[in-house]
């Protein structure tokens, strides 16, 4: 009889360890995945605010754009002929203007847009659209792109058009 008490007493130790086991491996794993999840939160907040930022400085560099008397006239309209001096210039040089590596295209839209005519110093009065650094547009992959609309003073034939400028920035 005395076999049969502890030989009931050593499962009941060994169903108690087991126990003991079991919950510890449930809360090791309910702990590691809340660890990953936690990194993950982590992880995307940091992306959100690295994409704000991204566009905030896009969004200054339009500013630059449409404000700096390097573009403009007067009243923050396109001179259509400095416009015409940045596409014929380096793109480094509009990369020291704007503070970073951008493609800009402007299209002027009505009167004067019948069909897109790419600017370059053969057909300059007679286009209506102005590509600053092609080759970044053309090189690259994965933009971040805001559109803005503006007014495009023509020099030559002394109107202001309605254009689109479209920043288009690496991302």
């Amino acid at each position: 009889m005395i076999y049969w008490i502890s030989k009931g007493l050593k499962l009941k130790g060994q169903f108690g360890i087991m126990e003991y086991i079991l919950l510890s491996v449930f809360l090791i794993v309910i702990l590691i995945l809340g660890i990953f999840m936690l990194s993950g939160f982590e992880q995307l907040k940091t992306r959100g605010s690295d994409s704000k930022e991204s566009v905030a400085g896009n969004i200054l560099s339009m500013n630059i754009i449409t404000h700096s008397d390097l573009f403009t006239k007067k009243d923050g309209q396109l001179d259509d002929s400095k416009l015409q001096g940045f596409v014929e210039n380096s793109c480094e040089d509009f990369e020291k203007t704007v503070g970073q590596q951008a493609c800009v295209e402007i299209e002027a839209l009505l009167p004067s847009a019948r069909e897109d005519n790419n600017c370059n110093a053969g057909n300059y009065p007679e286009c209506n659209k102005w590509t600053i650094c092609e080759e970044v547009c053309t090189s690259r992959g994965g933009f971040r792109i805001l559109t803005l609309p503006v007014n495009i003073y023509r020099s030559i034939q002394d109107r202001v058009d309605l254009g689109i400028l479209t920043f288009k920035a690496p991302s």
